[in-house]
């Protein structure tokens, strides 16, 4: 049993994430800054219950979310029971992985996951990402700023360890007092220049 497991032992929404504004104003910052309407696959890191699944499974005709918290994807296969486009599986991130076919993802999504991965994890994962990505792929991720206890880096190294080793470019970079969300691309065209009018 990990420590998220004993967590929703307690509660089945630790963080308030449903219901809080906070939260709900991030998600629909996070899907105001992807660089496509729809696209065809999304992987996702950290789905925990599934609040944030639901949104994605709207935005691509396939969506793979994982997480590492047995109870949190026992709730997110509740929750996401009727939505038919989710694949949902157990996986420790970055020695597990959702999606085995290199270039086969069209955007990895990772939000409040990154700070509790061990320094150690960010060459694995980098190297996960680079594979499973199309050559016009999309990695966005979105982290809170705010120290505590169990993190093992700060959001900001989290970023940059992703950034420097991923060598993408930067489509979208938000940041405020309380969380940070970066969009990169292999395709550095804004939106306006991929529709041609720019």
């Amino acid at each position: 049993m990990t420590d998220f497991d004993r967590l929703y032992a307690q509660s089945t929404d630790p963080w308030h994430i449903e219901h809080r504004w906070y939260e709900r104003r991030k998600r629909a910052a996070i899907l105001a800054a992807m660089p496509f309407e729809i696209t065809e696959v999304i992987v996702e890191l950290g789905c925990g219950t599934g609040i944030f699944s639901q949104l994605l499974a709207q935005r691509c005709r396939q969506l793979l979310a994982c997480d590492i918290c047995a109870a949190a994807i026992g709730l997110a296969e509740i929750r996401l029971a009727e939505v038919d486009n989710i694949t949902l599986s157990r996986q420790e991130v970055p020695r597990q992985w959702p999606v085995e076919d290199p270039q086969s993802v069209d955007c990895v999504v990772i939000c409040e996951l990154g700070y509790y991965l061990q320094p150690a994890d960010m060459a694995p994962l980098v190297h996960r990402i680079g594979v499973c990505l199309k050559p016009a792929g999309v990695v966005i991720a979105c982290h809170w700023k705010g120290a505590f206890l169990e993190q093992t880096m700060s959001s900001e190294a989290f970023h940059d360890g992703l950034s420097n080793g991923l060598a993408l470019q930067t489509l979208v970079h938000h940041e405020e007092q309380d969380f940070l969300l970066n969009v990169w691309s292999r395709d550095g065209r804004s939106v306006a220049a991929q529709e041609g009018f720019a």
